[in-house]
């Protein structure tokens, strides 16, 4: 049955909310959110919500006035309050999953974050998640509620598209081979489809010595005279997929594209990026970047008709899955 709705939207999404709800014809609810003078959150819900879908949207990223941690636990209060305000069912909209790197042990005495955000979300009241395109689609493995991630491969190639040439012997480039593993063969795939010719593929060979220091050793693949599309689901330093551009740069490449799902550069990241060898960043907005920080080379691509459009298909109770139907 369908239900009444009600969406909100916590900290820097309000902007990314207004425009979902713009394309649906509808209001943006509205809430308190504020934190005390001894650093406490507080949330409150200024609308009746009993027996509604509620959709709360916040993208868990650290941006200048909170932190990840911060914005985890607010929208766990969020989710409360509309628990206890009787809610039918409380659905999160993260368009950017924190946590999701932190899938498993790789070290002794760590803590499995993953999980622990997952067991957070479902406790504080959670029923449904909505996010996009997750570092390890392993972590659903720690939810016991519904979930969908949704792709966002289709509007990177629809984008890249625009610049690769039409005599252009094109590649697809993984930056580390982790990412060739399947992200670069569904990359490939959809591109070769879009483009209607062959879409070769490629990867380099990533070693990571501390911090933001990576060298890219060696890349396996013929990339002379080609448009090379690098394709990787998140960048937070730049480094490496600058590391992957200089070294297809190196073999002979003659534009370099680079596809992310998520954009999480700071200004020393978008200055690294401006001053590199690729000729265009394609990403989404699913992390709001600054308008002080924008670079010429950045385009985002807007996903919030493609959640919009998930959020009214739940509402309504129809298929998900079939939004990307063609793509699989």
């Amino acid at each position: 049955m369908e239900r009444e709705l009600s969406i909100f939207a916590l900290g820097d999404s309000k902007e990314f909310g207004e425009k979902l709800c713009g394309g649906l014809g509808i209001s943006l609810s509205k809430c308190d959110e504020y934190s005390f003078p001894n650093g406490e959150s507080y949330i409150r819900i200024l609308e009746n919500v009993r027996g509604k879908d509620v959709i709360v949207i916040s993208s868990l990223y650290h941006d200048k006035n909170l932190s990840v941690d911060q914005k985890v636990w607010r929208l766990g209060l969020f989710n409360d309050a509309a628990k206890l305000s009787s809610a039918g069912r409380i659905i999160n909209v993260v368009p950017y999953m924190a946590y999701c790197r932190q899938d498993r042990l790789t070290k002794s005495r760590e803590a499995l974050s993953a999980k622990v955000l997952a067991r957070f979300l479902e406790s504080t009241g959670c029923n449904r998640l909505i996010s996009l395109d997750w570092h390890s689609y392993a972590v659903q493995n720690a939810y016991d509620i519904p979930l969908d991630i949704l792709p966002v491969i289709h509007l990177l190639v629809d984008k890249v598209t625009e610049f690769l040439k039409n005599d252009a012997h094109v590649v697809a480039l993984a930056p580390d081979v982790g990412a060739s593993k399947t992200r670069i063969k569904d990359f490939a795939r959809i591109l070769q489809k879009k483009i209607g010719k062959d879409v070769y593929m490629a990867v380099t060979d990533k070693s990571r010595k501390t911090g933001e220091e990576i060298e890219s050793r060696f890349l396996i693949g013929d990339v002379d005279g080609a448009d090379v599309v690098i394709c990787d689901d998140e960048t937070a330093t730049g480094t490496s997929l600058i590391n992957a551009a200089d070294k297809a740069k190196e073999k002979g490449a003659r534009n370099i594209y680079a596809c992310v799902s998520h954009c999480n550069l700071n200004e020393k990241g978008i200055e690294k990026i401006e001053n590199s060898v690729i000729t265009q960043l394609i990403t989404t907005d699913s992390i709001h970047i600054n308008s002080n920080l924008k670079s010429n080379k950045i385009i985002c691509i807007p996903c919030y008709n493609l959640l919009g459009e998930a959020v009214i298909r739940i509402n309504k109770n129809l298929s998900v899955s079939s939004l990307f139907q063609g793509i699989k």
